[in-house]
């Protein structure tokens, strides 16, 4: 008996050592849309709330958490200087985020982001400068 289950784990070891080893294939990467900060593929109350804080945080000078990759997203307003977060993106995002919870398609929405800002100049947001932890 002792023999047998020496054989059968000698096999079993044996096909393990002649299996090909599987590589994983690379994920694409993701796209996401403007303004999708939290990168969950939807543009909420949260991605709102991430600007924010990020703003004030760099407002008072301290280190942003956000990626370069999500504060690029965040300037949905189209008005971006380099190194700084509005708090009126943050704004256009939550007022983005309602509509749609008021029952806006997508497509309504589609050119919102546009025409919310079509009227402001990087001067006009009070750009806050911020830095990386």
């Amino acid at each position: 008996m002792k023999k047998m289950i020496a054989v059968l784990s000698a096999a079993v070891l044996c096909c393990g050592a002649l299996t090909a080893p599987v590589f994983a294939e690379e994920e694409p990467a993701k796209e996401y849309m403007l303004g999708d900060i939290d990168e969950d593929g939807e543009v909420t109350v949260t991605d709102a709330q991430l600007v924010a804080q990020a703003y004030v945080t760099a407002l008072v000078g301290k280190p942003i958490k956000l990626t370069e990759e999500q504060v690029a997203r965040s300037h949905v307003l189209g008005l971006e200087e380099e190194g700084c977060l509005y708090l009126t993106d943050g704004q256009a995002i939550l007022m983005y985020s309602v509509n749609r919870l008021a029952g806006y398609t997508d497509e309504e929405l589609k050119d919102f982001f546009a025409n919310f800002g079509s009227s402001l100049s990087a001067k006009d947001l009070n750009g806050a400068i911020y830095s990386h932890e």
